[in-house]
């Protein structure tokens, strides 16, 4: 079996005046290079993500790419990962973005395994229920909605900064109109166990579908536990109709009730993302545990301790680079394309 592709055999050794520092997250389809800056004492440290130059051939691809660099650039939100930089050197198309220094709320599942404290869950969806909820404002140059959905909402795409920061990363399949009507990229993408009834139908979807993929990670924090499991069908029937299992004895009546607002399979019952947001900060208030970015780190040292020491693939660009298609769990045979 070949070894895995490095830095020095793979990609050039710098990128749009970046060094490249060494591989962050890499895969079939390409690679997130952590990178730096340096100038006069001067030092900055991105992550760049880049596409094998061969796949960059193939136009839908190249069109994703190009489409979540444009869509990131406009991005100016705390709890968002935007673009500071898109190119092309020597045949490889790149993205510089914000390298965030932390981990996954994967990572966190996977460490702790056992139910997160109420108040630092509510903390970590709030924060990115208040970056998406930007992003479903966002608007073009002349004020019309984009119809920002991010359609990824999932564990490790939820990151933990070391300062105390909750970022949203990987729009690589949002829906937007500045996507147009070339996304299909292989069919259905997306991490199954996260999506919204209505995108396993392949129904029309807006940002509701978000908030249903949010309200899955915080179930998964307050019982410490999967919620939907297996794969197939028996997966698909879990999610379109199956039972949404209880939550823990001791969860809080308010995150029991906006838990259901989230995973309420009618749409027009459902909680929007900007209606979750506002009523886990009303249950921070309430427990006088408005979660500062300070208290947040010291939260996640006391509920699992070394966690943030340790080593993840969280950064500020990391996304699923081993399929075109960016899925990354169960097989999708069957299912409607987006």
């Amino acid at each position: 079996m070949s070894a895995a592709p490095t830095v020095d055999d793979t990609w050039p050794s710098r990128l749009g005046g970046y060094d490249i520092v060494r591989p962050l997250s890499l895969g079939g389809m390409g690679a997130v290079l952590l990178a730096e800056r340096r100038a006069h004492g001067f030092t900055k440290e991105v992550a760049i993500k880049v596409v094998l130059p061969q796949l960059v051939k193939d136009e839908a691809t190249h069109r994703l790419f190009v489409d979540e660099a444009r869509l990131a650039a406009r991005f100016v939100h705390p709890n968002l990962v935007p673009v500071h930089d898109f190119g092309d050197e020597a045949g490889v198309f790149y993205m510089a973005m914000e390298y965030v220094d932390g981990r996954s709320v994967l990572d966190l599942l996977r460490h702790h395994a056992a139910p997160v404290a109420p108040t630092l869950a509510a903390r970590i969806i709030a924060d990115a229920g208040r970056g998406l909820a930007w992003a479903h404002q966002l608007c073009d140059d002349d004020g019309h909605p984009l119809g920002v959905v991010h359609r990824d909402v999932s564990p490790d795409n939820l990151l933990l900064g070391r300062v105390g920061a909750v970022k949203v990363l990987d729009f690589g399949i949002a829906k937007s109109r500045l996507r147009g009507q070339h996304t299909a990229v292989g069919g259905l993408r997306g991490k199954p166990p996260y999506l919204a009834p209505e995108r396993l139908r392949g129904d029309a979807v807006d940002e509701r579908a978000d908030c249903w993929s949010l309200g899955v990670v915080l179930h998964e924090l307050l019982s410490g536990d999967r919620l939907f499991v297996g794969e197939g069908v028996g997966l698909y029937d879990a999610i379109f109709a199956g039972p949404i299992r209880p939550l823990p004895a001791n969860t809080p009546p308010a995150l029991r009730v906006l838990v259901d607002g989230a995973l309420t399979r009618q749409l027009s019952r459902r909680l929007s993302t900007a209606e979750l947001v506002t009523g886990l900060d009303a249950y921070l208030r309430a427990e006088e545990r408005l979660l500062t970015p300070q208290v947040l780190l010291e939260e996640l040292h006391r509920v699992a301790p070394g966690f943030l020491s340790g080593h993840g693939p969280a950064a500020g660009a990391v996304s699923v680079v081993g399929r075109p298609d960016g899925v990354s769990t169960a097989a999708l045979d069957g299912l409607p394309p987006d």
